[in-house]
């Protein structure tokens, strides 16, 4: 409880999707499980895992589910990896470290014991935050705040 709670950041999430003023009707749904639904993987637009490591890898049924994102993304759904969801340990993948994320969202983070690339996550105490550009909409009500960070650099991107 206070760091990585994936449930809570899911629902909070959607949450703010759903009540989005510029942008009406949308549904989003939380899930702790990959649907059983086949029809509901086909109307699904945008899929967002959130979580420590790409989710699907650690769920039941990965095969299936990697199948199921497969024909997903050919039909145009959308996919986001929040926090560490795009994290790939080495059991996860081959030598020569191919892997759908590289196809659905163009990379990847490889933990550190990868076989054919390490990635690096670091921590960055105490960093200021400030809008580029304060002036353009996007900022709008965007105050300089400190917080601490944890980049992750150097992905593999093929």
């Amino acid at each position: 409880p206070g760091t990585h709670e994936v449930n809570a950041g899911a629902r909070l999430l959607a949450h703010c999707l759903e009540r989005m003023k510029n942008r009406r009707g949308v549904r989003a749904t939380a899930l702790d499980r990959w649907p059983a639904d086949a029809p509901l993987l086909d109307r699904i637009a945008s899929v967002v895992f959130l979580g420590d490591v790409f989710p699907p890898l650690r769920l039941p049924d990965s095969p299936r589910i990697l199948a199921d994102l497969e024909r997903m993304m050919q039909r145009g759904c959308g996919m986001s990896c929040l926090h560490f969801a795009t994290g790939l340990q080495a059991r996860d993948l081959p030598p020569n470290g191919d892997h759908p994320l590289l196809r659905w969202l163009g990379g990847y983070f490889s933990t550190g014991d990868a076989p054919h690339h390490k990635s690096v996550a670091r921590v960055f105490p105490a960093v200021t935050i400030t809008p580029a550009a304060p002036k353009h909409p996007i900022s709008r009500g965007w105050k300089t705040f400190t917080q601490d960070e944890e980049p992750y650099y150097n992905n593999y991107f093929g």
